[in-house]
């Protein structure tokens, strides 16, 4: 682009160097003296002309005008320009709308390319409504490439700074030497590259750089004046114009649906919403849009065919990006960086990079962040990643962060989950958008397990999938995965039912999304019972199977807020608070202890609430096939709720806004036939499922009595709710086919009870920890009953910890983590009544720390000697565990122990107090020849352990006899065919 400005300039042929002040290390000349007379010729050349560089600082004097022009695509900001005029001289107008992202912005004028020199200078008046404005030198080194863009480098020498708004000031860039030494020094470092070819360095431009703010920024680019310029020779000026050219014509198109985030919201397409997502597994797209997803995360970045299908369906899409190349355990050091991610992935929305991401990986997903911001510049999309640890340090570098873990199958509640969700996002302090998975299928331990031992696979029932979700929401997550590692396939009843709970669930989300999606958590209120005795009840202990209520007595509006943020599980069912555009949103959602292995009832006939609401407000009962109002009644404190036939969870809306409540009928309506029709579709599916279990149960045992009845009475709801789904009641429908829901829970409960009545624990049992797999628990059973007189004597040594020898004589582990806030140590320790125990105690290293009881933390783990097995066995583990004095009181379940044969996931945690208590698991052995059992302390506790014992009934296809690796011996035995 040609300025309208006269500047004279100086025809020069350049060799090199050009600058008498070494701006090019011109001590590389000094290699032979013909070199060296051509820099004097040079230096010479340019004092000879000096008075032609005087008579362009004379017409410097005048100020002249370019052209202004921002290029690119802002994530958060709308740009506006136009052409003004102050004090009769053009200036260009520039208008910045940001939605919420601070960003960097950048507005260039092109002049005539010019040989860079130490007297180069150019000076721009400027006007701000903001200060922070920044003149820079567009630079191009032509024999240096940018390995990010495989073109010649670009980079941008800084200047001066707009130090006061609202007045006009002169900037001015100068390009003295020790601003372009500081400028190569900036290179070296982000190219990490030593030798950066320098010479014949080209002035293309000028730059203003902006930060666009929330709200609005306004700025005129007035007159600019130029010193001293260099003309190029053909080959540098074909290489200026061509680089100047791609970058006037270069408008970076976007094409993908922008995600973005705000204060308080993240953005989809610019709209707040919960990011609803799932792994891609080649799905039909209309299977997915039929889910209610609006994101998809392909995992391959190559995938872009697919990539594209799905943007033109209409969802963000998450990719992982491409790695770069560090120097071997060194994430400082880069050996190859990324190419443009622009070019490579049109249509990806944000990057996501990584699952369960630990603390010792932090510094590489730091290290790979920053390269894929510097290989995304064009578009700054955000970044997501799912981590087990450390995760305020991530947020700062990492947009969405993902935490949680999977709870479905194992001894921690989804009332527990709730709690560590909100735990961690206080902890971190920086998480404004968590998001976290949601399991709907068994983890890759238990499928692979169960795939050696040739046993059933578990089902994460839908109810299981839901549950998630109400504890995310309720904690005040803005988006929701669905993990899973296969594709839906539609024609299998198992997926179809996953598809469906993924669907509703994805439903009442939209419903609520006006809520959520800006919502901010006032607090969490307890639930009180009104039913009493007729209200459904389901177990509140696995270890003694017996039913206790869901429900305590409770005030009415009694805030509960620090026990949603303890480690344990809610004691009762609780209603979280969201305030939202002067309405507030009311989530009551029911917890118990057991719903994580067979999801229980959750039902009561009525529960009761006090909120604070204004004087003329109203309470509405929503759901996504109904709404219907609640009955105001005045109270002290608020507004007095009661919600019948409370199901699971319950959706509120409190509002003086009569404009909202016609709004959300209207949703309601639009959605209800879809929601009746999929509630109806999902019991019956899972109706078939139950049935088949029961009766491949009753094969192996008998069923519990009223568990027929129930079936019965399951059966005929589902008849009446498809009546009345023919007659186009779609709200009784649902109820209906809720009706049938409820009742398979019961009928799973009943049998899921009956089968852990002995068992210390649900997770005692591999077989106990899903209603599929109740039949291979009775068959395990059946054969231990029947081949009991095999069974070893105890092979651990010194499992009652009577003799003299250390742990580590005997083969015992102890294990203490580098880095830990705690001490720790395990020893043997004289009881006044039991003799010799084990004794585990971790304590805080620092004894002024807050004592903050966590159950994220293993700082003490022993592990037993190991035990020989062969596949087929099965292992019996017992003892005798108590807990210590120095435990914390509101720890109660300071102590994990788990087995190397299933793991931690499968450990069993029951509570402890100060005698002793027994505890037993059953492992039969899959594909290992090694079997350990290990003790694992829940941050602060001190626990004692004794009398454990690990026998063994051989496998009968087992070759050989037992050898034993205890004190004990029993006879060798001929091997049953």
């Amino acid at each position: 682009m040609k300025s309208r400005m006269t500047t004279k300039a100086i025809a020069v042929k350049p060799i090199g160097c050009f600058d008498r002040r070494n701006f090019v290390d011109c001590a590389a000349l000094a290699d032979g003296l013909a070199v060296r007379i051509t820099g004097w010729l040079v230096a010479l050349f340019i004092t000879i002309f000096s008075p032609v560089s005087a008579s362009a600082d004379e017409t410097s004097a005048k100020w002249s005008t370019l052209q202004w022009r921002y290029e690119g695509t802002a994530n958060a900001t709308n740009v506006t320009h136009e052409t003004g005029t102050h004090d009769d001289q053009t200036v260009e107008r520039f208008r910045l709308q940001n939605r919420g992202t601070p960003e960097l912005l950048q507005v260039r004028a092109f002049t005539e390319p010019s040989l860079l020199h130490d007297e180069f200078e150019a000076t721009v008046k400027v006007h701000s409504n903001v200060s922070g404005i920044k003149l820079g030198l567009l630079i191009l080194l032509p024999h240096q490439l940018d390995p990010r863009t495989g073109k010649p480098l670009q980079t941008i020498l800084q200047g001066d700074v707009v130090r006061e708004a609202d007045v006009w000031h002169e900037l001015r860039v100068r390009a003295t030497p020790k601003s372009v030494e500081a400028l190569l020094r900036r290179i070296r470092l982000e190219l990490n590259q030593g030798d950066i070819q320098r010479q014949d360095a080209i002035a293309l431009g000028l730059v203003l750089i902006v930060e666009a703010t929330p709200g609005e920024v306004y700025f005129d680019a007035g007159p600019v004046k130029l010193g001293t310029m260099i003309l190029l020779n053909p080959g540098l000026a074909k290489i200026a114009v061509a680089n100047t050219t791609d970058e006037k014509g270069k408008v970076h198109v976007r094409q993908f649906i922008p995600l973005d985030v705000e204060l308080d919201a993240i953005l989809l397409n610019r709209k707040p919403v919960i990011l609803r997502f799932a792994p891609d597994h080649s799905e039909d797209l209309e299977t997915l849009q039929k889910l209610g997803l609006n994101s998809a995360w392909v995992p391959n970045y190559q995938s872009t065919e697919r990539a594209k299908a799905l943007y033109e369906s209409g969802f963000a899409v998450l990719a992982t990006p491409p790695h770069p190349e560090f120097e071997p355990g060194d994430f400082s050091r880069l050996l190859h960086s990324l190419p443009p991610l622009d070019q490579q992935c049109p249509n990806v929305s944000a990057w996501y990079e990584g699952t369960r991401v630990s603390p010792d990986e932090l510094k590489h997903l730091l290290a790979w962040s920053r390269e894929i911001r510097s290989a995304d510049r064009a578009f700054q999309r955000l970044q997501m990643a799912d981590v087990t640890g450390a995760e305020g340090a991530v947020a700062r570098e990492i947009d969405l962060v993902g935490v949680g873990r999977h709870v479905i199958g194992r001894d921690e509640s989804l009332g527990a989950l709730r709690n560590l969700l909100i735990r961690k996002q206080k902890d971190a302090g920086q998480l404004s958008f968590p998001w976290t998975w949601i399991q709907t299928e068994p983890s890759s331990t238990q499928q692979a397990w169960r795939t050696s031992v040739v046993s059933q696979s578990p089902f994460v029932e839908p109810e299981q999938i839901q549950h998630q979700i109400y504890a995310a929401i309720s904690a005040g997550f803005k988006g929701i995965g669905f993990w899973k590692t296969h594709q839906l396939n539609m024609g299998e009843s198992a997926d179809r039912e996953t598809a469906l709970a993924i669907e509703l669930a994805c439903l009442e989300i939209q419903l609520l999304e006006p809520f959520l999606a800006r919502g901010r958590i006032d607090g969490y209120l307890a639930l009180q019972s009104g039913a009493g005795k007729d209200s459904a009840r389901g177990s509140g202990s696995g270890k003694s199977g017996q039913a206790t209520p869901f429900l305590k007595s409770a005030l009415g509006g009694r805030s509960i807020g620090s026990t949603s943020a303890g480690t344990e599980a809610p004691s009762e069912h609780d209603a979280t608070v969201i305030s939202s555009s002067g309405s507030t949103l009311i989530l009551a959602t029911a917890w118990d202890n057991v719903s994580q292995f067979v999801p229980g009832p959750m039902f009561e006939r009525e529960v009761n609430l006090v909120v604070a609401a204004s004087e003329t407000a109203s309470a509405w009962q929503i759901s996504t096939s109904g709404i219907q109002p609640l009955v105001r009644e005045r109270t002290a404190g608020g507004l007095s709720l009661r919600i019948k036939s409370f199901d699971r969870s319950a959706a509120v809306i409190v509002s003086s806004n009569t404009k909202l409540i016609e709004s959300l009928t209207q949703r309601i309506h639009a959605m209800a036939q879809r929601s009746a029709t999929q509630t109806h579709a999902l019991a019956s599916l899972k109706y078939l499922r139950v049935l088949e279990t029961v009766e491949a149960l009753r094969d192996e045992h008998t069923v519990p009595p009223g568990v027929d009845a129930l079936l019965s009475s399951a059966k005929q709801s589902l008849t009446q709710a498809e009546f009345e789904l023919n007659n186009n009641d779609f709200q009784e429908a649902s109820l209906k086919a809720s009706d049938t829901l409820r009742l398979l829970r019961q009928a799973q409960q009943v049998c899921w009870k009956d089968a852990i009545a002995e068992l210390t624990s649900p997770t005692a049992s591999p077989h106990t920890i899903s209603f599929a797999t109740l039949p291979d628990h009775w068959k395990l059973m059946h054969y231990l009953d029947q081949q009991s007189f095999r069974m070893t004597a105890n092979l651990l040594p010194a499992g009652d910890f009577e003799d003299a020898k250390s742990l580590a004589q005997d083969g015992w582990r102890p294990d203490v983590p580098a880095k830990s806030p705690y001490s720790a140590t395990a020893e043997k320790i004289q009881d006044g009544r039991s003799g010799k125990t084990l004794r585990m105690i971790a304590w805080h290293s620092d004894p002024t720390i807050t004592r903050t009881v966590r159950d994220d933390m293993t700082p003490l783990l022993v592990t037993t000697p190991v035990i020989d097995v062969v596949p087929q066995d099965v292992v019996i583990v017992s003892g005798r565990v108590r807990k210590g004095r120095t435990t914390p009181s509101e720890s109660k379940r300071p102590l994990i122990i788990f087995d190397s044969e299933l793991g931690p996931e499968h450990g069993i945690r029951t509570e402890l107090d100060s005698e002793w208590t027994t505890f037993e698991m059953i492992r039969p052995i899959g594909n290992s020849s090694e079997f350990t059992v290990s003790f694992g302390l829940m941050g602060q506790a001190e626990v004692h352990i004794d009398d454990l014992q690990i026998r063994r009934l051989p496998s009968l296809t087992s070759s050989g006899p037992v050898r034993l690796t205890g004190s004990e011996a029993v006879e060798d035995f001929e091997t049953e065919e």
